[in-house]
């Protein structure tokens, strides 16, 4: 039996899932860096502007019988120097030419971002400290969840 129970909520961070039965620390190595935990149960927004090409695979994910992992990270090394300006314009990329996604799936892309994660790290006179906040963009004034 297990030491805790589930409180049936939202995941306050992403190590929870390491208590998820058959999660393994191999499984977690591989899925965390594409992974976040946010305070609300939607779809995350995907921002291509923000994407490095090694994070391709959140691209490729959309509609993987479709959008291969070669195409995505072509797509995304091929960005236009300022970023799509519009959503129409990133699924209208040469590269994806032909690409069918649903369109569930293709909401998900939006060029506005409404969370970052701020990692802050301080050392000083043999001390250190470590901290990771969730920033909310969508008020007026930005603020830590």
């Amino acid at each position: 039996g297990s030491a805790w129970r589930p409180s049936n909520a939202l995941f306050a961070d992403v190590s929870e899932l390491g208590a998820v039965r058959g999660m393994t620390p191999e499984l977690m190595s591989v899925a965390a860096p594409f992974l976040c935990a946010l305070p609300e149960a939607a779809p995350s927004a995907i921002n291509p502007n923000l994407l490095a090409p090694e994070q391709a695979v959140l691209i490729a994910m959309l509609a993987p019988e479709t959008i291969g992992l070669g195409q995505a990270r072509a797509m995304l090394s091929a960005r236009p120097p300022a970023g799509w300006t519009s959503t129409v314009d990133f699924w209208r990329s040469p590269v994806l030419a032909g690409a069918q996604v649903p369109e569930e799936a293709a909401g998900q892309i939006r060029l506005r971002s409404r969370w970052f994660e701020l990692r802050t790290s301080v050392s000083a006179g043999g001390q250190s400290l470590a901290a990771t906040s969730l920033i909310d963009l969508t008020t007026p004034r930005a603020r830590i969840v």
